[in-house]
């Protein structure tokens, strides 16, 4: 029994109980010649006692009621979901039944024995069952097939009276390299330029150890030119003079 009819059974039992509860109680008042107690029955049979078939109060109620009967009707009517299989007699006299969720499970694991199925659900009904698998992004294109095929032999060999047909319905990622890491690629190095070459301070010392480096002499505000460096075979008048003296 679906989980539909049976909350409106159990609604439909309860009204029906609580209908007969009330009418008792009734009863009871009106053989001691009481007043109700629960419900103004009363007031409704002067209410009913005025009204023909033909008003309109009477005309909605009884096609409320002719709808909910209906209604009442075809839930009883709907079969439910199959719980078991019945399974090909192998001998005379002997009844054979396979579970629905057996079936489920043996057929789930069918399908994820195929290389390339990540994830199977199943869903067994009385004539169908509906076969839902994940493939990965790089699957060979005939994954589909072969599924349908592990299925429907599995099926097959539960040797069932009446087989469910097989549906199968596969996805995979949108795009074939879903799951593969892109590589890293490599920035543009900038060329680097070497430094520019800067020029030597100058050193900082008198005049005179510039005038020994660099040939200048700056005694008298008049600049001349001498060669680099110490000229040892020049004599030294200055020297000479102090000796003199």
């Amino acid at each position: 029994m679906r989980v539909t009819n049976r909350i409106v059974a159990a609604l439909l039992a309860a009204a029906i109980a609580a209908v007969g509860v009330i009418a008792i109680v009734e009863m009871v008042n009106a053989a001691l010649d009481e007043s109700y107690s629960i419900i103004d029955w009363p007031s409704a049979v002067g209410a009913m006692t005025r009204n023909a078939w033909s008003d309109t109060g009477p005309t909605v109620l009884g096609a409320v009621l002719s709808a909910v009967g209906v209604v009442l009707l075809l839930l009883g009517l709907r079969r439910g979901r199959v719980s078991w299989f019945v399974v090909r007699p192998s001998s005379a006299g002997t009844a054979t039944f396979a579970s629905r969720s057996g079936i489920s499970r043996s057929l789930r694991d069918a399908a994820t024995d195929v290389d390339g199925v990540t994830h199977a659900t199943v869903r067994v009904r009385r004539r169908t069952a509906k076969v839902k698998v994940d493939l990965r992004p790089r699957t060979a294109a005939d994954a589909p097939t072969q599924v349908h095929h592990e299925v429907s032999e599995r099926l097959a060999s539960f040797d069932l009276a009446t087989p469910p047909k097989v549906k199968l319905k596969t996805s995979r990622p949108a795009s074939g390299d879903g799951n593969v890491v892109p590589e890293p690629t490599a920035s543009p190095v900038a060329p680097q330029t070497p430094p520019a070459a800067t020029p030597p301070a100058a050193p900082t010392g008198t005049g005179s150890a510039t005038a020994e480096n660099f040939g200048t002499s700056t005694g008298s505000g008049r600049t001349s030119s001498y060669p680099v460096g110490l000229d040892l075979t020049k004599p030294d008048t200055a020297n000479d003079r102090e000796e003199q003296k």
